[in-house]
């Protein structure tokens, strides 16, 4: 590959990537405006409720999972760790991994979380709920922000929604996006070990004290669902192209017109961009 159709192809990759940092940020904005409308009175009861619910289902382990894991020795210090560093900075990671090595599949994932992102601000509206750290009476602790949640530096205030429980993302989405890579690597025998990470995430979660079980289940369920709505889309996106490659290529229809035929200034401003950085590389060769 040409050092120009190598920095083309680096800067497709960035800016990829650099859309779906903007796409996120917007999810966390809409995220932070619909804190001020919560009434933090209700969100309460309805984590109360949450966790009334989980005992007659037999579901509530987040307290006796925190007191076990503050016994072990760093344990809580690595669930913390990964409840911030797992999700948004190893997300992206693996988005870079996976642009890399298959873009039907970073086109499937991506449109999946984007399509998740709906249901998800929908019940942050209709339904925000206290995650359990927040809830008196429960017993857990605020592991990540310490006993008076101050400890919130690394999230600016306006993307801040502490009663957002329902659904958890974190885990929905660490899920979403294992599946998508696992798939991506087809037979690999070693494939199946990027799930670990949804199942270290929502160990994280709940010994953080920051979600309730059925919190992630509920993630898991839009994302999954999300995804496979994305994954049927680009199969049907892709058998809707091939009848009209199949015209094209026995000379009875006419091509399409190309993206650079489309959008001949963006592709100009590259070619530019890119010839520049050449002519610079070459210089200091």
């Amino acid at each position: 590959m040409s050092l120009g159709r190598a920095l083309r192809y680096w800067t497709h990759v960035s800016l990829d990537l650099l859309a779906l940092c903007i796409l996120y940020i917007g999810f966390l904005f809409v995220r932070g405006l619909i804190a001020h409308t919560v009434d933090v009175r209700e969100a309460l009861e309805r984590g109360r409720a949450l966790a009334d619910l989980e005992t007659q289902l037999h579901l509530s382990v987040e307290r006796p999972f925190q007191k076990l894991a503050m016994r072990i020795p760093l344990a809580i210090s690595a669930m913390n760790l990964f409840y911030i560093w797992g999700h948004v900075p190893l997300m992206l990671g693996e988005f870079a991994w996976l642009r890399v090595r298959s873009l039907q599949w970073f086109t499937v994932l991506r449109n999946g979380l984007l399509l998740s992102a709906i249901p998800s601000v929908i019940l942050f509206i209709i339904v925000p709920t206290a995650p359990p750290r927040l809830v008196p009476g429960l017993g857990l602790v605020d592991t990540v922000a310490g006993p008076n949640h101050s400890n919130y530096g690394l999230q600016p205030g306006v993307f801040a929604n502490h009663y957002a429980a329902i659904p958890s993302m974190h885990v929905g989405w660490a899920l979403a996006v294992g599946l998508a890579l696992c798939l991506a690597m087809g037979s690999t025998r070693w494939r199946w070990l990027v799930l670990v990470v949804p199942v270290a995430m929502a160990l994280s979660v709940m010994g953080t004290g920051n979600h309730y079980v059925l919190d992630w289940v509920i993630g898991c369920a839009i994302a999954v669902a999300s995804l496979a709505a994305a994954w049927r889309w680009e199969e049907w996106w892709q058998g809707r192209e091939r009848p009209v490659e199949v015209e094209v290529a026995a000379g009875r229809l006419e091509a399409a017109p190309s993206a650079v035929e489309r959008w001949p200034a963006r592709q100009l401003l590259l070619d530019r961009t890119v010839g520049s950085l050449t002519r610079l590389a070459q210089r200091r060769e």
